[in-house]
Parts: structure tokens; C-alpha cells; sequence
């Protein structure tokens, strides 16, 4: 027996072809959401992938479409084509990778990646990337990169790694640092900013640093410290400095410190004082005064002083002296003499 299903109305099947075909055709317009338009707009979506992936990829390296390198694989190219990288992709790479390129290409990194690389390479890059870094990286370079640094980033390093730094790099510091140096490091120092000192760490200096010394600072030491210094420092005291000195402090002064002082100081001098003193300053003394010497003194004076004086000390000079003397003050000395 035949179960055949029922033959559709004619009518029927072609109308609902037809109606279906109308529906289609209705709802694709609006949204162009047909076949074709899926795939147009599916096309789109990786035209925009391709757009965002760019000529050499996310590296910058690779042809147009073709697969993206590894980091591993970059590390192993020439520094020039790793210089082509983004900037974000050279920052993964290994610090010995890294070390090979310019400075121009490390001073684009980040100060995190920067402080991974060896001393000498940081060093190579301009001051204001190093004063970037972290004060633990920068006290590890050499003691002439770090002086190229500003001071305020130097007053953070320890007192050990600034004791190091040039001359130059110390003398811009504030004192409240440099005062903290040892003293063979603030002899190396300007005077400058030597003379800003607190006396007792001007005291620790050696005597020709002292001398270069403002007289007012020189003087600000005291009298014990003074007076214990060479002639080199005894020559920048004041000649009021000296006048107000006691005859016990001035007999220990070198003899040329006494150039500067008044003839009226001087002359009330004591003679332990000016016998040492040069002839040229003891002949601007009084009379009275140069009488007061001793006779070997009196001897170094000039004729024309000498044969001023009075003759009873004329007499206690040696034969010598006064054989040269104008028959006019012989003829007034004792035979004896």
C-alpha cells in the first residue's frame, strides 16, 4: 500500500516562493544584511586589524602581513634594525642587548630599564637622564660622571661618594655638606667658599690654604692659632691686627709682618722686637729709637743714619763701622774706641 504524501497546490508552492523572496528582499535593504553584506563587513573588520598591525608590525620590523618576531628573535638583530623598534618593544629586550645602542635610543627609556645597564653605559648618557635615576644607581659611577650632576641631586649621595667628586662639583655644594669632608678634600676647595667655614674646621687646613683666606676670617681664628702660622699667613694679618697683639705675641711674628705697622708703633717697639727687622724699616725710626738697638743692629743702618746718633753708642761699634765715619765724628769719639 502506497503512503505517498500529498501533492501541494501549484498555487501554493509558488506563491510561498514567491513570498519568501519578497520578505528577503525586504529586509536585506535597510541593513544590507544579506550574504554578501556579511562579508563585506566581515572584510572590513580585518582590513582594520591590518590597518592597526602597520608596515613592520608591532616591532617595527617584518613585512606587511607577514608574522610579528619574537623578542627573542629581535634581540639577535644588527643595533641599527633593534633602533627601528618601538621604543615599548626595545624595553623588554636584555640590558646587554640594550648596551649596544646609542645613547640617543637608551635616553628614550624608562629610568627603571636605564638603571639595569652597566655603569659605563649609564655614565655615556646626558646628565639630566642620569639625574633621573635612583640615587643607589648614580652612586655607583665614577666620580666624574657624577660631578657633571646638579647639586641637589649630589647632596642626596653619602658623604663618602661626594668626598670623591672634582673641586669644581664640591664648590657649588652648600657648606652645611662640605663642612661634613674630610679636611684633605676641603683643601682642594675654592676660598671662596672656604672662607664660610666654621673656624674650627678652618683650623684642620693646611697652613697654605690658610693663607688664602679673607684677612677678617684669617683673624677670626685667635691670636694662639695666628701666631703659630708661617710667615705666608702672618703676612695677611691687618696692621691693626698686629699693633693690638702683646710684646710676647709679637716676638714670635715673622720680622716682615712689622713693614706694614706705624713708625710710632715702632718706636715704642721692644728692642728685642726691631733688632730683627730689616734695615730699610728701622731707618724710618726715630733717633731715640735706633739708639735703643743693639750695636750689631746699628751696624746695618747707612753711614748718613749712623753718624746722627749719639756718639757714646757710636763708640760701641765695631772699628770697622766707625773708621768709615766723617772726621767730624771722629774727632768726638774717645781714642779708645
Amino acid at each position: 500500500m502506497s503512503s505517498r504524501p500529498a501533492a501541494k497546490p501549484r498555487g501554493a508552492g509558488a506563491a510561498g516562493k514567491t513570498g519568501a523572496a519578497s520578505r528577503s528582499s525586504t529586509v536585506s535593504k535597510p541593513g544590507t544584511t544579506g550574504r554578501a553584506g556579511a562579508r563585506a563587513s566581515v572584510s572590513g573588520r580585518g582590513g582594520a586589524r591590518g590597518g592597526s598591525t602597520g608596515r613592520g608590525g608591532k616591532a617595527g620590523v617584518g613585512k606587511r602581513g607577514g608574522p610579528q618576531k619574537s623578542t627573542a628573535e629581535i634581540a639577535k638583530l644588527p643595533p641599527e634594525e633593534i633602533e627601528k623598534c618601538d621604543i615599548s618593544v626595545i624595553e623588554k629586550l636584555p640590558a646587554k642587548v640594550i648596551e649596544k645602542l646609542s645613547p640617543i635610543t637608551i635616553a628614550k627609556l624608562s629610568p627603571e630599564k636605564i638603571a639595569t645597564l652597566s655603569p659605563n653605559v649609564i655614565s655615556s648618557l646626558d646628565a639630566t637622564i642620569i639625574e633621573s635615576l635612583d640615587i643607589s644607581v648614580i652612586q655607583t659611577l665614577d666620580p666624574a660622571t657624577i660631578s657633571k650632576l646638579g647639586p641637589d641631586k649630589v647632596e642626596q649621595l653619602p658623604l663618602e661618594t661626594v668626598g670623591k667628586l672634582t673641586p669644581e662639583c664640591l664648590n657649588t655644594l652648600p657648606v652645611s655638606i662640605v663642612s661634613q669632608l674630610e679636611s684633605s678634600v676641603l683643601n682642594t676647595l675654592s676660598p671662596d667658599l672656604l672662607n664660610k667655614l666654621e673656624p674650627d674646621k678652618i683650623r684642620e687646613l693646611d697652613s697654605e690654604c690658610v693663607a688664602s683666606l679673607d684677612t677678617k676670617v684669617l683673624e677670626s681664628l685667635g691670636t694662639e692659632f695666628v701666631i703659630a702660622q708661617p710667615a705666608s699667613v702672618q703676612a695677611k694679618l691687618s696692621k691693626e691686627f698686629i699693633q693690638q697683639l702683646s710684646t710676647a705675641n709679637l716676638m714670635v711674628l715673622d720680622p716682615s709682618v712689622f713693614d706694614k705697622c706705624d713708625i710710632d708703633f715702632l718706636n715704642e717697639a721692644d728692642p728685642s722686637i726691631l733688632n730683627q727687622l730689616k734695615s730699610s724699616v728701622l731707618e724710618k725710626l726715630s733717633l731715640s729709637t735706633i739708639e735703643r738697638l743693639e750695636p750689631s743692629t746699628i751696624e746695618k743702618l747707612s753711614l748718613g743714619i749712623i753718624q746722627k746718633i749719639d756718639y757714646r753708642i757710636i763708640e760701641q761699634l765695631s772699628s770697622e763701622i766707625i773708621s768709615m765715619l766723617p772726621s767730624s765724628i771722629l774727632n768726638n769719639i774717645s781714642p779708645s774706641a
